[in-house]
């Protein structure tokens, strides 16, 4: 064989794509791209949207089965929300935890009960109801 002769393909295993098939790949791909992006940022959207911002002040340990626990809620206005509060004993194990409604005040000071004597009290989560 020379260097000027090409190799052929044998005819119908190795035939070129019509321009319709590569049409209805690149529209079948673009929509799967845009389904995604669009599942991708609802998820997020309604991720965060029910989050609600706080910030601990602090805490207090009143007795062995008592903690004190003042904390900032922005509840964006006039909605309400719900916030989990925890307790946590010098083992590091969970005291007491109790969820709350908060309502439009800015500064929520909540006394928690709990099974032995806390160490710590905080926040772990708020969200919108």
């Amino acid at each position: 064989m020379t260097a000027s002769e090409t190799r052929r393909r044998p005819p119908g295993r190795y035939d070129e794509q019509s321009a319709a098939s590569r049409v209805i790949s690149v529209v079948a791909a673009a929509l799967l791209a845009g389904g995604l992006l669009y599942l991708g940022y609802s998820l997020y959207d309604k991720r965060t949207t029910s989050r609600l911002d706080y910030q601990v002040g602090g805490y207090e340990v009143v007795s062995d089965s008592l903690v004190r626990v003042t904390f900032t809620v922005d509840t964006r206005g006039e909605r309400t929300g719900l916030c989990r509060v925890r307790a946590r004993n010098a083992d590091g194990a969970e005291a007491g935890v109790m969820v709350i409604p908060v309502g439009p005040a800015k500064t929520v000071s909540y006394d928690l009960a709990t099974t032995s004597r806390a160490v710590t009290g905080e926040v772990t989560g708020c969200r919108r109801t």
